[in-house]
């Protein structure tokens, strides 16, 4: 069973173009996409990696 959880997103755009999302409340979970939908999708992804190692791993967030 799924837990849904929030997180703050911060999405900046590089010198080339390239969506960058972070979520600061998961350390090192950022992913990057050429457009903001599908930054979306990627963000939702990693955070259910990220925060599966981190339970995995038994790192506190």
């Amino acid at each position: 069973m799924k837990t849904a959880r929030r997180f703050t997103v911060i999405i900046e755009q590089d010198e080339d173009g390239i969506y960058v999302a972070e979520i600061p409340q998961i350390p090192g979970c950022h992913t990057q996409a050429g457009d903001v939908p599908t930054l979306m999708e990627r963000t939702e992804e990693a955070a259910e990696l990220c925060v599966l190692n981190h339970v995995r791993d038994r790192v506190s967030m």
